[in-house]
């Protein structure tokens, strides 16, 4: 396979590079499309959302998406209501102990990341985020402050690529679902042995599956 692909690096707001960027989630996902321009979009969990929105409210600048354990946010009102409390909770908590280790080793040990070793979980690198930046990420770009795309799904014309893990039934679940809504220019590829970091977990074949899709797929 080509794998002599072009890629573009995007931090979201609040992490990273991009720490002091504070932004809602739609403005992000506006900020990301001005940035990656007319381009495939590869996205996971929260950068997944990122993308698909992207693609969404910017038409025709984005030519295929791939999103990894990613789905398109909460549909109830009272369910993203609760989220924004326990988000707003936990952002609180972060900035009042300024400890982003305690933060980030309390994240991972948490049901999605149980397929991560130490060699592989990327702690160092996220322990390059400050609290105030993650804190604001929480509050304004998590899933209960984000508007739901699940109606907005048949709006996408252009291949798409799901990534899930085996091992992890809700984002299958959620991916099948997805892929459902769009209809035939998408489709789900499950990763045997991962759960939700499947790229983490299973490099390899995460990697296979993408360039497979990117090679064969044309946007229609």
């Amino acid at each position: 396979m080509d794998a002599n692909f072009q890629t573009k690096y995007v931090d979201a707001p609040g992490h990273g590079n991009a720490s002091d960027l504070h932004l809602s989630f739609e403005d992000a996902a506006d900020r990301l499309a001005s940035v990656g321009g007319n381009s495939d979009y590869l996205g996971y969990s929260m950068g997944g959302r990122l993308s698909l929105a992207a693609a969404i409210r910017n038409p025709g600048i984005c030519s295929r998406l791939v999103l990894i354990s990613a789905s398109p946010g909460i549909a109830s009102e009272d369910e993203r209501m609760l989220r924004r409390e326990s988000d707003e909770l936990l952002a609180d908590t972060l900035v009042r102990s300024g400890d982003i280790g305690e933060f980030v080793d309390n994240w991972l040990s948490g049901p999605l990341f149980q397929g991560l070793t130490h060699s592989d979980d990327q702690r160092a690198s996220r322990l390059s985020n400050t609290p105030d930046g993650l804190a604001s990420s929480l509050r304004l770009a998590g899933t209960g402050a984000q508007q739901s795309l699940w109606d907005r799904l048949g709006e996408l014309k252009i291949p798409v690529l799901f990534l899930a893990g085996e091992l992890d039934a809700k984002f299958t679940d959620i991916a099948l679902r997805m892929s459902a809504a769009i209809g035939k220019n998408s489709k789900v590829r499950i990763v045997a042995g991962a759960g939700h970091a499947l790229h983490l977990e299973q490099p390899e074949a995460a990697a296979s599956e993408v360039l497979n899709f990117l090679e064969t797929s044309r946007n229609p």
